[in-house]
This record gives structure tokens, C-alpha cells and sequence, in this order.
């Protein structure tokens, strides 16, 4: 088995409309699973703002650093999902009233595992015009990990001729306010190590874009080893340090051990 994406949901929807500041709903997809990995891709056609989401629902997000240049604002925020989907994740920005896209990717692990990430982001340049543009590929560190890159424009777009061996997920255009262009790929790495660089070719000239490229990885197990009762904080911590992970499932902390 692998690491596998389970769906994709923009907000807007492709070719539709959505401006800052938000919130902005990511309604959870049917057929949601414990621990699929949550990655969403936020971008703003502004510069000088923060991106952040709610808490609700009991997932633990984490926030990455916040690409703000070109026109635009990027940031990723992930979680490991924990079952809870009563409330669905919200995203907004501190500011603006142009284009804000939100996507929200779910990767499933293998049965058993639990994801994190493997690589963290790395954000470069995309000079304007038509024509091929590259992404500088990463160095894996697990094996079975995901490598995704993203092409963000502030503009609408079209993309073709991706590099072999990857797989297109979204071509995504938001006409609301000055428009914004979000391409993303994968590829599943059977080794650790160089994924290589990544090219597409984008049909349009446009206005300075910006890139990212991050890689996830699969580890640990995701089945309970110790469900006696519930942890303190200071138990939790102590956990930490013997090789344990803990995580909130259902009424309890669940012990689990780490890769």
C-alpha cells in the first residue's frame, strides 16, 4: 500500500468567485477516515496579510510559514484527522478584499499508519510569460513519501505538459477580485531521495507567480497500544520522551509509538 489522495475540495469551486477576508468553509468531504492528512493550500492576491483557519471541531492544525511576495500571500496548514467532523475548518485573512482561494487536499495513509511532513515547504520565484516553468525539485528523506508542487498566479491560467512521472491534481482559476491561479501535482516516491524538478507549461503570460513544493511522509502506527485511562499533560509530555506519541480519540488519550 501507499500514500493515496482521497479527494480535493476548493473553495470556491473551480471558475468561481471568492475574495477576502473570509471566513471561508471547507466543508469535510463523505467517506473521511482517522488519521487522513488534511493539507490546504491558502492563497491571497494581496500582500502584508496573515492567513489563519479556526480550531473547531477538536483538530489540532498546524499553521507553516507564510509566503508573501508577487502579489500574493501563500500558506499551508495541515492536521492529522482526528474523526471529529461535526464542524468543518474555516480560513480567513487578516485582510483584503481581493481573490482568496482555499484548498483543501486529503491524503490517506496506508492502513495503520499516521502522516506528518517529510520535507518542509519551499517557496521560489515564477518569472512571467507563457511557456515552461520549472519547479526545483527536493530531496526526500522516507521512503513512500509524497512530493507535491504547487504553481500559484495572480491570474487565470491553463497548464499542460507536466513532467512524466507526476500525476496533475487541481487546475484551479478564482475569478473573484484581480483572479488567481492555483496548479498542483504529485508523486508518490517509491525510495527516499531527489524527486527531480517538475515542469508544466502554462499557456497565458501573467503577472509574477510564486512556487511551493513540500513532501509528506507516512511513519508510526496508528493502532492503540495503551487505552487504560486518560493521560494528564504531564503524562503526555513524559510519553514524549520515551518514544510515545499522544493523541485525543473518542474519550480518551491513546498511547501511541513512534517510528
Amino acid at each position: 500500500m501507499a500514500i493515496t489522495l482521497f479527494t480535493i475540495v476548493p473553495a470556491p469551486a473551480g471558475g468561481g468567485s471568492q475574495v477576502a477576508p473570509g471566513p471561508v468553509t471547507l466543508a469535510w468531504p463523505a467517506g473521511m477516515q482517522l488519521h487522513d492528512f488534511v493539507w490546504v493550500f491558502s492563497v491571497v492576491r494581496d500582500t502584508g496579510v496573515t492567513i489563519s483557519n479556526n480550531v473547531d471541531g477538536g483538530q489540532i492544525w498546524i499553521p507553516h510559514a507564510q509566503d508573501d511576495a508577487a502579489n500574493g500571500v501563500a500558506r499551508i496548514h495541515t492536521c492529522d484527522f482526528n474523526g471529529d467532523d461535526s464542524v468543518d475548518p474555516q480560513f480567513q485573512s487578516s485582510g483584503s478584499a481581493d481573490t482568496f482561494s482555499n484548498i483543501m487536499f486529503v491524503w490517506r495513509p496506508t492502513a495503520g499508519k499516521i502522516m506528518s511532513v517529510d520535507v518542509a515547504q519551499v517557496y521560489g520565484a515564477l518569472t512571467t510569460g507563457a511557456g515552461v516553468k520549472t519547479i526545483t525539485g527536493i530531496t526526500t528523506l522516507t521512503a513512500g513519501s509524497v512530493v507535491i508542487p504547487v504553481w500559484r498566479i495572480p491570474d487565470v491560467e491553463d497548464w499542460s505538459a507536466l513532467t512524466g512521472g507526476w500525476t496533475p491534481a487541481i487546475d484551479h482559476d478564482n475569478l473573484g477580485g484581480n483572479d488567481t491561479n492555483v496548479f498542483a501535482a504529485y508523486k508518490v516516491m517509491g525510495a527516499a531521495g531527489a524527486s527531480g524538478g517538475v515542469s508544466a507549461t502554462n499557456a497565458n503570460g501573467f503577472d509574477p507567480g510564486r512556487t511551493t513544493i513540500m513532501a509528506l511522509k507516512e511513519e508510526g502506527s496508528s493502532t492503540p497500544t495503551e487505552r487504560s485511562r486518560q493521560y494528564s499533560i504531564a503524562e503526555i509530555l513524559a510519553a514524549a520522551t520515551r518514544g510515545f506519541s499522544a493523541h485525543l480519540k473518542g474519550t480518551g488519550w491513546w498511547r501511541e509509538a513512534l517510528a
